[in-house]
């Protein structure tokens, strides 16, 4: 008898090691065994294949000394290799019969498998490397090593082994998890676990329209173009070898060491990727003319800019109009919806600020997601901005295209404000009384116009014009917009400073005015309506004998006034004739007066009337009445006459 690994021991440790034989067994933990044969194993029964020799503890307590190494086969010496599953157990040299070879799936055997497969059958097999993964196999097991003349060689061997096994004891950082890649690109995951190399370069299972392949310690997944996948799942196993694979036996009989041989069963070591492949659409924007369809007046579509915002991610970007009036977006996933709003407008264009939204998508029943049919067309029409422009007519509110008094309606000055944009321009009529705008405002906006400075002769009318750019039949682009504006006349105003004849003023003294000499002499005069300021004419509509005589009285200073007198279309000139109706007891009533004018431009104008004193009539036979008598005579002879002046004093007018 040797004392050698998984040999007979020497007898005085036999009884013991036996005794605690099934409480070791059970120590082991093996659960779901399955009988499946009978089974012998097979010890080399000459010199020890290595004569390294080690000391162990066993997880009992038990010092134990291994002499060397016998190799030990499933059956025979050309067997499968076995390995020891309890340090210091008894096995015969040569062939061991009568033991039960059963199927173990549990945990602590899966490791042992991972062990003897990276130890020995992954690696050169040796007698050493046999002998390694033996000690390392134990040493799981909980025994412990204690020494041999090959512990630096074993520990830098169990090293490596070790890390092998715990590699592929991890799955891959990314396993069971889901990952979009983009139709028609690769994507390359990382495994930050390591344990890509202990899995087959090959997936176990592929959706259509995707590959996947292992290169080191990256998973590369390629999306073809047209492949369609929702959660598709990709699958890879295990790169044990094929003759590694199935399911491990233990050896044993009662009495005798238990073996095992070692495999690993291919269901165990999986990973699983689940794949979604994103389809990428486009929008292809034109712009429109909303009326025309195409640009009018030479304008182009180029320049609009518009904002899309895909409303499941919130990215935005900006697509610009080419020429043509067309601009396409990015890619955006299909299904994502998309909303688009134009922020600036083609030159000569409304800006068109209603969204629209839709969704990216594919060409109905396509199935080559080509990037024209994965295109969603979108028209954006815009209005044109029409452009228009005011022509202002300036009429007379009482003769409409024919002035007055000589006047023309030239010089009348306007300020034109577009009040939606606050441009504003100044218009200034011609000798036809006629002004026109610029071009510059669009149709749709809104404007007042006011005058600011009136014709030569006409009142200033402050009065605001409101209104707003509309098309006309004209032409395509500055459409007239015409307006009328009226100007009345500036009223007549005629003053008459009331003197006698050594330039004394005389207040009280009241005069009535008639438009015509004619009238004069008929008595008919200028009146007041019933409002006792608007002036009516002889002939006038309105005018009765009933109505007041519009009289002039004069004041301290001799002035006696008409004011405000708008003359009828039916007068063409500016001269009146006065009569005095009442003096005062020193002064002769005058006659029927003489023609006064209020001017060219209707201004006040100031006449000077002189008044004789009365003559006192001495009495009869006295020396003043001889004397009255001859310049009486002189008188009639010399046909002295009454004076009359005309100074004319006028009111400053617009020029």
């Amino acid at each position: 008898m040797h004392n050698v690994l998984c040999k007979r021991p020497r007898l005085k440790t036999l009884a013991l090691i036996f005794m605690g034989l099934i409480a070791f067994v059970a120590t082991l933990g093996f659960s779901n065994v399955h009988t499946t044969h009978a089974a012998s194993v097979w010890i080399n029964s000459g010199a020890a294949d290595l004569a390294t020799s080690s000391k162990w503890k066993t997880a009992s307590g038990t010092s134990i000394t291994e002499d060397g190494w016998w190799r030990k086969r499933d059956g025979s010496a050309n067997g499968t290799v076995l390995f020891c599953v309890q340090l210091g157990a008894p096995l015969n040299n040569n062939l061991n019969t009568g033991f039960a070879a059963t199927t173990v799936t549990d945990a602590q055997h899966k490791h042992i498998s991972e062990i003897a497969y990276y130890g020995y059958y992954a690696q050169a097999h040796t007698y050493t490397n046999e002998m390694f993964t033996q000690w390392a196999i134990w040493q799981y097991l909980g025994d412990t090593y204690v020494s041999s003349p090959l512990t630096s060689q074993y520990n830098a061997w169990k090293a490596n082994v070790n890390a092998k096994v715990a590699a592929y004891d991890k799955a891959p950082s990314f396993n069971n998890t889901t990952v979009n890649i983009d139709a028609g690109t690769t994507k390359a995951l990382n495994d930050t676990n390591g344990t890509l190399g202990t899995y087959a370069s090959t997936a176990t299972a592929t959706p259509a329209g995707l590959k996947a392949s292992i290169s080191g310690n990256t998973l590369n997944i390629t999306a073809a173009n047209n492949a369609v996948v929702s959660g598709g799942a990709i699958k890879f196993a295990d790169n044990i070898a094929a003759t590694y694979e199935g399911a491990a036996l233990l050896y044993s009989r009662p009495g005798f060491q238990s073996v095992i041989l070692p495999k690993i069963d291919p269901t165990f070591k999986k990973f699983t990727v689940n794949v979604n492949v994103i389809h990428y659409g486009t929008v292809k924007l034109t712009k429109q003319d909303a009326e025309t369809g195409t640009a009018q007046n030479g304008a182009t579509f180029a320049g609009a800019t518009f904002k899309l915002t895909d409303t499941k991610t919130g990215a935005t970007e900006t697509l610009t109009t080419d020429a043509s009036g067309t601009a396409v977006s990015g890619k955006h996933a299909i299904g994502d919806g998309y909303s688009i709003v134009e922020t600036k407008a083609p030159a000569g264009y409304k800006l068109n600020t209603t969204p629209v939204t839709g969704t990216f998508t594919h060409a109905s029943g396509d199935t080559t997601y080509s990037a024209a049919s994965v295109q969603t067309a979108v028209t954006i029409k815009d209005n044109y901005i029409y452009h228009a422009r005011i022509k202002v007519n300036k009429q007379d509110s009482l003769t409409g295209t024919n002035p007055e008094n000589g006047n023309t309606f030239a010089g009348a000055v306007f300020k034109l404000t577009d009040t939606t944009t606050g441009i504003s321009e100044t218009l200034t009529t011609d000798s036809n009384g006629i002004a026109v705008s610029s071009a510059n405002f669009a149709v749709g906006d809104a404007y007042t116009l006011v005058e600011t400075t009136a014709p030569k002769g006409y009142q200033l009318n402050s009065a605001v014009v409101s209104g707003t750019f509309t098309r006309t039949k004209e032409d395509g682009y500055a459409n007239t917009n015409a307006l009328t504006v009226k100007d009345k006349v500036i009223p007549d105003q005629i003053s008459i400073h009331k003197t006698d004849e050594t330039g004394k003023d005389l207040a009280g003294i009241k005069f009535k005015i008639s438009d015509t000499k004619a009238n004069l002499m008929a008595g008919k005069f200028l009146k007041l309506a019933a409002d006792g300021k608007t002036v009516v004419f002889p002939n006038q509509s309105g005018y009765s004998d009933s109505l007041q005589d519009y009289v002039a009285t004069t004041d301290a200073k001799g002035i006696a006034t008409w004011s405000n007198i708008v003359k009828p279309a039916s007068k063409t000139d500016r001269t009146y004739y006065f009569d005095e109706i009442s003096t005062d007891k020193d002064h002769q009533l005058l006659t029927k007066g003489s023609a006064i004018s209020a001017g060219d431009t209707g201004a006040n104008n100031t006449y000077a009337v002189v008044n004789q004193s009365k003559i006192k009539l001495p009495n009869t036979g006295s020396q003043d009445a001889a004397k009255l008598a001859v310049i009486l005579i002189v008188a009639v002879l010399g046909a002295s006459a009454v004076g009359v002046s005309l100074v004319i004093n006028k009111k400053k007018g617009n020029n």
